[in-house]
């Protein structure tokens, strides 16, 4: 737009000369000389006469120029409010449509097109003084690789210079480079091959290999297949093999060398390895007091042999105290405040001591859950191996939610082992106490039971529980695709945990869950997502009811903490928290008889799987990070266990083999300064009973001795929204 205004009656007449002359333009498009300064862009298309490879997103990254869009057209309906600025066009500018030609030329060759060429169609509209611009591109004959070669200065094999016991691996090599035989040549692949072959020597003790790419011609095309063939040729020298010298640490100033030092798994004597280094460093930065971690290799000046090792260290502040602030539908306004000593008693170790506020709120009614903690937290950042933590957390804990209110305290011993950012395992011991101030799932589970006693029944229930447990979790992942919209990914998880010592835990289980996650880029503006996982339940020892099935009311509500539930922002969306699934209404009872119910409580059950599909497109008129996303989810939450299953109690029989869930619906997600904002509304298609029954309703027919199916259904029932801000749900 400057180019233009500087000088522009000669620069629009040179300009406009040259697109008339150079663009095919219809006998009814006015002469391109009439462009001036003021003309702008109208429309950016593209047309491809030869067929087209590339996507459209992906060119357009490469322009300047840019068409208004659907947001011009929507600031121009609503320009006329408060705040909302009339849109403004782009200015057309000859020079900048010259230079988009020219990158969108250099993008194809780099993509692995031997002759692209781009050309453009730019018609002029006099009376709104704008220009239409089409980009006509001819992507050329791609150019395929053929082969791939490796070898020195001298044109000969690179595995008889490698020691005997690296030539195999050597071998496996080539044959893997070899696999990328047919595909397109771009210089991203060329890339990649290139860094492969170096990743392979810096990793087995070549620090400095020196590695050049050239291509030879090896031209296949027929009539049907025009692509030209090419050979990559890889000349290499690896250099000298050589193994760690010294370890020197720079710029700590409270952490210790040695403490530093033990974190990369480079020790001198061993042969260098660029993974091991990059591990190293990673490490590093897994240290709560180190704020900059790099490393770097020098030939050591002594020995040929040896590489010295540098790892340049920037701390952080002793001490750090941070705090964030959420909203979620069921949680309400929620907050976390913690201190933390990032090199307690020396060792790297941290001491953190950690409150967290959950204070529903603003939070739904129906769904309300309010939550206060504290704990103290000692990590221990290197125990035996590098890749291995220790915590210690003892904790106190309210809570006044769906299942009860009650106090808990107890304490919690882990092992940490890492193999990556994505890829851990953990080992937890944990001991602890529940002291129970009012429990509300329960009601209806017994039999022949007036409903206006029920809660006063419940609370004369001996359910305090004292649980002593082992947990094994486990997370693995890919160690990259972190780009939610170019790169494939896929992720799994799982936990066992089982109850234990006997005589130590007044509950007794082992439970199983797992779950498996997968996103795929569908073209440069579509993510396809998928989730599947499941859990089961299995109790044992003294969580077993008699025989008689006397106790089992009070068995069923010991494991309410440890019964598997669905349904919520993260889950099967349709429906509130864990409220898929078997419930029942949160009965409140007044004196002279009457009873209320604004909730439904879950009851949970042994054995659950859920799934989800979703398709999330960039936010439309805001674009990436912020997202748009249709979901498809289901679930089903059933006891398959007749031994807890009541006979007689009204509500549940059916409820306990509940069949599977479908819901669906739409959500926006968007990233801000204070964390991202997500918004979810679920719509249940094949609800259950209760889904649609107002549970103060049921709950006055129970009491009134009338059937329950008198209740009439509430089809707004099917819709629930979700909502979260700082990842508070």
């Amino acid at each position: 737009m400057n180019d233009l205004r500087v000088g522009p009656r000669i620069l629009g007449a040179l300009v406009g000369a040259l697109l008339f002359a150079a663009a095919p333009v219809s006998g009814q498009s006015p002469p391109l000389f009439l462009v001036d300064p003021e003309t702008e862009v109208a429309s950016v298309g593209f047309d491809f006469p030869e067929g087209q490879t590339l996507e459209t997103g992906r060119l357009r990254q490469q322009i300047a120029l840019d068409d208004p869009g659907l947001t011009y057209t929507l600031r121009s309906i609503i320009g006329w409010l408060p705040l909302i600025s009339s849109p403004v066009r782009q200015r057309f500018s000859p020079p900048t449509l010259l230079r988009d030609a020219v990158r969108l030329e250099r993008l194809y060759r780099d993509a692995g097109f031997g002759d692209p060429s781009v050309s453009w169609d730019v018609a002029l509209d006099t009376a709104e003084n704008a220009v239409d611009v089409t980009f006509v591109v001819r992507e050329g004959t791609p150019v395929v690789l053929k082969g791939v070669m490796v070898r020195d200065s001298m044109g000969a094999p690179i595995d008889p210079m490698l020691p005997e016991e690296l030539r195999s691996g050597w071998r496996d090599l080539e044959r893997e480079l070899a696999e990328a035989r047919g595909r397109r040549l771009s210089s991203a692949l060329r890339a990649d091959l290139q860094d492969r072959v170096t990743r392979w020597l810096r990793n087995r003790g070549y620090p400095y290999p020196s590695i050049s790419t050239d291509t030879t011609s090896a031209d296949t095309s027929t009539a049907t297949s025009p692509a030209r063939g090419t050979r990559l040729m890889v000349t290499l020298d690896p250099g000298e093999r050589m193994r760690v010298g010294a370890v020197t640490v720079q710029g700590n100033q409270r952490l210790s060398a040695p403490v530093l030092r033990r974190e990369v798994p480079l020790r001198e004597g061993d042969w260098f390895s660029g993974s091991r280094l990059a591990e190293g460093q990673s490490e590093l930065f897994g240290l709560d007091m180190v704020r900059i971690a790099v490393t770097d290799t020098e030939r050591d000046s002594t020995r040929d042999d040896r590489v010295n090792v540098r790892l340049r260290i920037t701390e952080g502040a002793l001490h750090l105290i941070s705090a964030q602030v959420g909203y979620g539908v069921a949680s309400g306004v929620s907050g976390d405040a913690s201190w933390r000593h990032r090199d307690f008693l020396g060792g790297a170790r941290t001491l953190e001591i950690a409150t967290t506020a959950r204070t529903g709120l603003w939070a739904r009614e129906a769904t309300e859950a309010r939550r206060y903690g504290a704990s103290v937290t000692l990590r221990q950042p290197y125990l035996w191996d590098y890749r291995i933590e220790g915590v210690a957390r003892p904790f106190v804990e309210y809570r006044d939610d769906l299942r009860d209110e009650s106090v808990e305290f107890g304490g919690e011993l882990s092992l940490l082992y890492r193999r990556g950012p994505r890829r851990n395992a953990s080992l937890r011991y944990a001991l602890t106490s529940r002291r129970i101030v009012e429990v509300g799932a329960g009601v209806f589970l017994g039999e022949d039971t007036d409903v206006t006693d029920l809660p006063a029944s419940l609370d004369t229930l001996d359910l305090d529980r004292r649980t002593s447990s082992f947990r094994l979790l486990a997370n693995w992942a890919p160690a990259g695709a972190r780009d939610r919209w170019r790169q494939p990914d896929w992720g799994l998880f799982g936990s066992a945990e089982v109850t234990g010592p006997s005589g130590f835990s007044s509950v007794e289980y082992g439970r199983l869950v797992a779950e498996a996650t997968g996103r795929m880029p569908v073209g440069s503006h579509v993510v396809a997502e998928a989730r599947i996982g499941g859990g089961r339940l299995f109790p044992f020892g003294a969580s077993v009811p008699s025989p008689d099935g006397s106790d089992r009311v009070e068995a069923y509500l010991q494991l309410r903490d440890a019964v598997l539930t669905a349904g919520g922002p993260r889950d099967v969306r349709g429906w509130g928290s864990q409220l898929l699934g078997p419930k029942v209404p949160d009965v409140q009872s007044s004196g002279d008889g009457s009873v209320t119910a604004v909730r439904y409580l879950p009851l949970g059950g042994f054995a659950r799987w859920t799934g989800s599909v979703q398709v999330a497109t960039p936010l439309p008129f805001i674009g990436r990070p912020h997202g748009l996303h249709t979901f498809l989810d289901a679930g089903r939450v059933w006891t398959p266990d007749d031994r807890f299953l009541p006979d007689e109690a009204p509500l549940l029989p059916g409820q306990f083999g509940d069949d599977v869930r479908f819901g669906t619906g739409v959500g926006v997600s968007i990233s801000t300064p204070v964390g991202p904002v997500q918004l979810d509304l679920g719509y249940k298609l094949n609800p259950s009973f209760l889904d649609l029954r107002d549970p103060g309703a049921v709950a006055r027919a129970l009491v009134e001795g009338r059937p329950v199916t008198d209740v009439p259904a509430e089809d707004r029932r099917r819709w629930h929204l979700h909502l979260s801000i700082g990842g508070v749900s």
